[in-house]
């Protein structure tokens, strides 16, 4: 999967709804394109509960973000589920439920969750 946020209003936000998402830890790779640069960046986190968490911010004026990779990886006991949505100013898309059991890793970069 290779996203691209092409405005300063778009974001990937993820949601995990319950206390355990503190256990499921993100790292996303992605590049800006300015047209004249090209500059690599990693975002790295974890979840939180019952809040929304950036996974990879809006790109400044002018740029576009070109997304590589998100990965997700549950060091919890037992399964998590989790959304990955597509943030537009407010308004959320979904890009996928997931529900990573116990040690599970899920990675965009692989097709294996088609």
């Amino acid at each position: 999967m290779l996203l691209a946020l092409d405005s300063t209003t778009k974001s990937i936000v993820a949601f995990g709804g319950n206390a355990n998402a503190s256990n499921i830890s993100f790292v996303a790779v992605y590049a800006d394109s300015s047209g004249t640069a090209f500059t690599e960046g990693v975002n790295d986190g974890v979840l939180q509960g019952s809040t929304y968490v950036t996974v990879v911010a809006a790109p400044s004026a002018g740029v576009r973000r070109i997304i590589k990779s998100i990965t997700f990886y549950n060091n919890f006991s037992g399964p998590i589920g989790l959304l990955l949505e597509l943030d537009n100013n407010g308004t959320k898309r979904r890009i996928v439920y997931l529900l990573l059991g116990a040690q599970q890793t899920w990675s965009s970069a692989y097709r294996d969750w088609e």
